[in-house]
């Protein structure tokens, strides 16, 4: 996901299609993403998700790298400008 959506480019997962969004996501969390994602482009404003989940970040993270990959986790560290960050997604 990391490789065709990356953090700091111009396509962002939330805005593709539920069934490109679906490979990635749960249904649950499918779900919430094309709502939250819905609401936003109607009011041009935030709507329940305020941050970006895949960098646990509001504001431009820097640089990110995928440390781990396999079927069950990926672990992505980001380099803030002030420290960097792990996390890990199952």
């Amino acid at each position: 996901m990391y490789k065709n959506y990356p953090i700091d480019g111009e396509k962002i997962i939330e805005s593709a299609d539920r069934k490109t969004i679906s490979r990635f996501f749960a249904n649950q969390l499918t779900n919430m993403l094309v709502k939250d994602y819905e609401c936003r482009s109607n009011l041009n404003s935030v709507c329940n998700i305020d941050f970006n989940i895949l960098s646990n970040a509001q504001d431009d993270i820097g640089k990110f790298s995928i440390l781990q990959a396999t079927d069950n986790i990926v672990t992505v560290k980001f380099d803030t400008p002030t420290h960097g960050e792990f996390i890990n997604f199952y």
